[in-house]
């Protein structure tokens, strides 16, 4: 029997391109699939749709929670998964019909945990149907922790396009953090995972719109939530005492700072400013061990 699929969407008032994300996952060419739409206590009609969804195809199932950002949605579809695999999509975001058929595919061809597939980031309704020659690539759990930092960091840190063993999430769960809160935990579930295997091909459409909460000024909250999931990756990094990814993962901050800095409203920079020391303590310390292995 062919194993089922759980897909886990944070929903939070995307009214507008809900119903386009949903459409993109029911019509999957892969159909043992089951789509865990949780309502993240919108105010717009987002939960109603949702609502509408469950009434018309038994594969949907609706959870309305009260407003407490991605993540603890993420972790409400989780705990709720039936699925022996399972990935997450953002509710204003789509995927391409073939997305589950080949993740899963990989999966089980090379026996890995994790598959991965490229990305388009758009902010067009209808994306060029676009011919790629697909690469694949198979990476042991160290191999691919590395390339976090190595290869695509935007790519290899997010949740959303990728494919994952349900049994990775039984001790690993997202912060209640509004934002990078996936940024956090990838690691842990790459360090986990016996093998990661990448596709490129570009199956997860990432949508850009001026009113998504990464694209606005970054207050007081969501720079200690940039900086929060820096310090849990270093915390598990020195756990597993992987003195190379501590340096990396300083290395990123540093840089991630300026952007902060320019992204950042004037609470925002205050808090910056109070991560420094934080962030100077980590830089000495992985001076010391960044050539040790």
């Amino acid at each position: 029997m062919k194993p089922l699929v759980s897909i886990v969407v944070p929903v939070f008032n995307t009214e507008k391109y809900l119903k386009k994300c949903v459409d993109s996952l029911l019509n999957q060419t892969y159909k043992n699939i089951e789509v865990l739409l949780v309502n993240d206590g919108s105010t717009d009609n987002s939960g109603k749709i949702c609502d509408e969804y469950a009434l018309i195809d038994p594969r949907v199932r609706v959870f309305h929670i009260q407003n407490s950002g991605a993540g603890v949605a993420r972790n409400v579809g989780i705990k709720n998964a039936k699925g022996e695999y399972i990935t997450f999509v953002d509710s204003d975001d789509w995927v391409s019909e073939k997305y589950i058929e080949t993740l899963l595919g990989l999966i089980l061809k090379e026996d890995a945990d994790i598959s991965m597939c490229g990305y388009v980031k758009t902010s067009l309704e209808d994306v060029p149907n676009k011919r790629y020659k697909e690469k694949v690539y198979v990476y042991t759990n160290l191999e691919a922790l590395r390339q976090i930092y190595w290869i695509n960091f935007g790519g290899f840190l997010v949740v959303w396009n990728k494919l994952f063993k349900r049994s990775l999430f039984d001790d690993v769960e997202f912060p209640a953090m509004r934002l990078f809160e996936d940024n956090a935990i990838i690691p842990m579930l790459f360090y986990k995972a016996n093998k990661v295997v990448v596709t490129t091909q570009k199956l997860y459409f990432y949508r850009i719109r001026p009113d998504s909460i990464t694209r606005k000024k970054f207050d007081a909250r969501a720079v200690s939530d940039i900086f929060r999931s820096f310090e849990i990756r270093a915390q598990f990094f020195k756990k597993i005492n992987l003195n190379r990814m501590i340096g990396w993962n300083v290395f990123a901050c540093l840089v991630t700072c300026f952007y902060v800095y320019f992204k950042a409203n004037f609470e925002g920079k205050k808090i910056l400013f109070k991560k420094m020391k934080f962030i100077l303590d980590e830089a000495k310390q992985a001076k010391k061990n960044f050539f040790q292995r």
